[in-house]
């Protein structure tokens, strides 16, 4: 019979405990899930990707598990604010059990637009669990030079 050193046990207990806390460290950490300022409410934060192009901007963000009337778009002092609820509710029932699950979640995320877009014009559409939205550019004209002239009067 082998007998294993208490002291390495202990290690390989300890080792194991740190890699089940790394484990879920990483996992929240890395997660598009963040806590929000209510302990029992979750945030989701959805992946947006936004491409330049020459008549404007594209955006899109993955919001799977979503419908359209669960989601908000605004546009306010230059910033697009993206946010919704995600609200889910799922009941089985056998001859032997009962199982229901809930699902509740919310996020917003603000992206500051630049000053060529033109509001007025932005086009959204969601298909898919993925939306869409379309934001053109306006042409600025650069405001003309003025000169100004220097007072030649002395000072009284």
């Amino acid at each position: 019979m082998t007998m294993i050193p208490k002291k390495r046990k202990n290690v390989m207990v300890h080792s194991f405990r740190d890699e089940m806390d790394n484990l879920f460290d990483n996992f929240f950490n890395n997660s598009s899930m963040l806590r929000s300022s209510d302990n029992d409410l979750y945030s989701i934060s959805p992946k947006i990707d936004i491409v330049e192009t020459k008549s404007g901007f594209e955006l899109s963000a993955e919001m799977p598990g979503l419908a359209e009337e669960d989601i908000d778009i605004n546009v306010e002092n230059s910033y697009l604010t993206i946010s919704g609820k995600k609200e889910s509710k799922k009941k089985e029932e056998e001859k032997n059990y009962i199982c229901m699950e809930r699902s509740y979640g919310s996020f917003q995320r603000s992206i500051r637009l630049p000053e060529n877009v033109n509001i007025d014009k932005i086009v959204a559409s969601f298909k898919n669990g993925v939306l869409h939205l379309e934001i053109p550019k306006k042409e600025i004209k650069p405001e003309a030079a003025k000169k100004i002239l220097i007072n030649r009067k002395s000072p009284s």
